[in-house]
Parts: structure tokens; sequence; C-alpha cells
């Protein structure tokens, strides 16, 4: 059988640096599969991963997320393929950062391919003590979750790494919680792998909802934001054969719209050169890294009354 190992995450929090991260240190030792999970309808992630030297399996699954029933056909008919024709030890599934996983046990339970072994949160240092007040599935995320990542711990206090452990101790009290940074940190990877089916889903389908404060309910935000109801959020993907200008792409980088969540793509740029733009919700601007091979823009945009943006046309 097929050992799964699920990691969640909201938008932004560093799955794919995990993915790839854990792809280093296991596929010389397993044979490996990776179900990417992604809510637009192409994923940037992917060929991210193929650009590893790394050697692996991969299926895609865009546009909504495979705990949701328009994607759940789709993902259990090509989980199994994936087991049958390629036999995996391990298989990551790398959920959409949209995903609530409240109902992974029952999706993937009464099988003889494959079971799930662990459930791995990734959750962003510098947005979740706000995020995960409002948005439910950055809570269940952490509920399923055999161990919790806090990413991105050096852009925090000490004293805000207190505050962020006792709140996840308060949502899931068994879970093991460790810091880290580009995925990387005080845990030893090996712990991924160890032990067999997971308990602490089984756990979550027997017990109680969570209590959800009167603000909350209300759609009061803490510390004045303004809520984002999943069913509010949107994405737009922008591609083009056109050379993007770089003094442009300079100043959009600085100041990237406020409704935008994420942002994640390949620019071609008019230098001549290939670049990575990463952004998130948080961050003071977006992040561009020079790649090879970038023939064409492609850039996925989530968000919420998404602007047009005419830069990337």
């Amino acid at each position: 059988m097929s050992k799964i190992v699920l990691l969640t995450g909201f938008l932004g929090s560093g799955k794919t640096t995990l993915l790839k991260d854990l792809l280093s240190h296991y596929s010389l030792k397993y044979k490996i599969g990776i179900i990417q999970n992604e809510y637009s309808e192409v994923s940037t992630d992917a060929q991210d991963l193929k650009n590893t030297k790394w050697k692996f399996d991969l299926i895609e699954l865009n546009k909504g997320s495979i705990f949701c029933i328009c994607l759940y056909a789709d993902f259990r008919q090509e989980l199994e393929r994936l087991v049958k024709e390629s036999q995996p030890d391990v298989i990551f599934i790398e959920a959409s950062g949209l995903a609530d996983p409240i109902s992974i046990g029952s999706l993937l339970d009464d099988n003889k391919y494959f079971y799930l072994s662990k459930v791995v949160a990734i959750v962003d240092a510098v947005t979740f003590p706000t995020m995960y007040k409002y948005i439910r599935s950055i809570t269940n995320q952490v509920r399923v979750a055999d161990i919790v990542l806090v990413n991105k711990f050096d852009k925090i206090t000490p004293e805000q790494a207190d505050i962020i452990k006792n709140a996840i101790s308060e949502i899931n009290s068994d879970v093991r919680v460790f810091f880290t940074c580009y995925g990387r940190g005080d845990f030893d990877p090996e712990i991924i792998l160890q032990g067999e089916q997971t308990q602490s889903v089984i756990q979550v389908e027997t017990n109680s909802e969570p209590q959800i404060s009167e603000d909350m309910k209300r759609g009061i935000s803490p510390e004045g934001l303004t809520p984002a109801p999943l069913s509010d959020i949107s994405s737009r993907v922008y591609k083009s054969t056109n050379k993007i200008d770089r003094d442009n792409l300079l100043r959009f980088s600085k100041r990237v719209p406020s409704q935008i969540i994420r942002l994640k793509g390949f620019i071609n740029c008019s230098d001549g050169k290939g670049y990575m733009i990463q952004f998130v919700k948080g961050d003071n601007e977006a992040q561009l890294t020079n790649c090879e091979n970038v023939t064409r823009t492609e850039v996925i945009v989530i968000g919420t009354d998404i602007p047009e943006l005419e830069i990337f046309k």
C-alpha cells in the first residue's frame, strides 16, 4: 500500500517550498508520487517542481479543491490510477491553499491501495494570528494536522511565536509544532514518514466543531481587517507572449494592489531575462527571482475584487 502525506496551508504559506525540500530528502530513498491541487485553472507550482532535479510522478488537479464535491470523483480516480500504474511508496498531496480538509478522513478511508499516514499543516507566521480567526479553513487545517510547521518564523518575535503556539494548541492540543524558515528549521524531515495511519483525523471527525465567537458570526474581524469569505475569493490567470517592460514590473512589484491575496507566476521580461514572481498578502513587495527558460508570461492572481492588471497583458 502507498503511504499518503497530506500537505495543507493557506495561500502563500510555503507548501511548495516544503515539498521541494521533502523531495530532496526522500526521492533517493523512495518512489515518490505527487498530486498537486491548485485553486485556479493552471499551476505555476507544478512547473516549479518540474524544474527540480528530483524524480517523481506528478498529477495536477486544478480549478477547485480536492475536498469539494466538484473535484472529489476526479481526485479518487487519479489517486487510484497513480497507485496502480506507478506503485509509489509515498504520495505527497499538496492541497489548494483554500482547501478545507475537515472531510479528509472519509475521503481516503476504505481503500486497499493507499492509506493516510500524516497530515502536515503549514501556517504563515506573519498572517496566521489574524487570518485563522475569520477563515474557517485555516482553523480546520490545524485541527486535522499531526504536525504544524510555523513557517517564516524569522519575521516574528519570540513573543509572537508564543502567541502563535498557544493559538495552535487551543485548536489542536495534540499536534506537534515546529518553527521553520523556507520549510526548514528545528524538525527532522524523517518524522513526516514515521508511524502508520494518522489518528488526528479520526479524532477530529468524532469531535464537535470549534466554538465560533460572536464577532466572527457577525463578520467582525480582528485588528480592523475586512473579512474575506471564501465565496468572495476569485482567481484570474494572465497569459501573454508579449515581453513585460522591466521598469513597469519593478514599479508593480513595490505596489501590489491591496485586493490581491496571492500572486505567483513566470515573467518574460523586456531585459531578455525570465523571472519568477511571488507575492503573499502581508509582504512588503513582490519577490522577483531569476528563472531560466521562460518564453512567455503566465501569472496567477488570487484575491477579492481583483482589478485588471494591464501590465501582464
